[in-house]
């Protein structure tokens, strides 16, 4: 877990610029980027806490309180990511992206997941896209395709079928 707004899995990476995701941006390891960003904990803090989910799963929960921007601002953000084995979903809620300036509403940061084999979904990078203080992203697997059952049945000349029959 780093202050900068990210999650590594497997050995650790620090990382305090961010860059476009590439599926190479972590060292090829697996990573989850909530504002990923030259951030501090400053007078805040990163909390990690676990628990169960409303399906019986586990959930990790990383919350990252009054983190400052390291380029100044002058403001500070909270946000939290929200990790889910039941339904293998990240849920990334930004309850106050208020860090000043360009900061602002992570107008330099980079959010979206990485995974093996050079895998990834880029939401934003350096503002490209909408993030605003009391928004949620929620990155999830895609569903797995339903088997498709094909059954032939022949039709047959029955003289007793009646139209009304059903």
């Amino acid at each position: 877990i780093s202050a900068n707004g990210y999650v590594t899995f497997g050995s650790p990476v620090d990382l305090p610029a961010n860059q476009a995701l590439d599926g190479s941006a972590f060292g090829g390891r697996p990573a989850i980027a909530a504002l990923w960003d030259d951030l501090r904990a400053g007078s805040g803090s990163v909390l990690y806490q676990s628990g169960v989910d409303a399906f019986g799963g586990n959930q990790a929960i990383i919350q990252w309180q009054d983190v400052e921007h390291e380029g100044g601002g002058g403001g500070t953000a909270n946000f939290q990511m929200i990790i889910s084995e039941s339904d293998r979903s990240v849920r990334i809620n930004y309850d106050n992206l208020g860090l000043g300036g360009m900061f602002n509403d992570g107008g330099s940061a980079t959010v979206g997941v990485e995974g093996p084999g050079g895998m990834f979904t880029q939401y934003q990078v350096n503002g490209s896209a909408p993030l605003n203080s009391g928004s949620s992203i929620v990155f999830a697997p895609q569903p797995t395709v339903t088997p498709t059952l094909v059954v032939d049945l022949p039709i047959t000349n029955d003289s007793h079928f009646e139209a009304d029959e059903t």
